[in-house]
């Protein structure tokens, strides 16, 4: 999942801080993790912990863990619908 986050902020352009701007305590976010970050709410895999905040420096929960998992592998289409 890192490795992927990494890839694809690679290939989006890295004076493209867009992703910030809804992110109240973005710039919060330590230097070498932004890469990452930036893929990850750009592509929907994080969402924050409310619509403006992303708690940079707190520590994750096991539900958001799972729910950021979920995002990301049906994003890469790995979940089928159960309907």
């Amino acid at each position: 999942m890192y490795r992927t986050a990494i890839w694809r902020s690679e290939e989006q352009s890295a004076n493209d801080d867009a992703w910030m701007s809804g992110y109240e305590d973005a710039d919060s976010v330590a230097a070498w993790a932004i890469p990452g970050i930036r893929a990850a709410v750009t592509d929907g895999w994080l969402k924050g912990r409310t619509a403006t905040t992303l708690v940079p420096k707190a520590n994750i929960t096991r539900g958001e863990a799972a729910v950021i998992l979920y995002r990301f592998l049906d994003g890469a289409g790995l979940i089928e619908d159960q309907n």
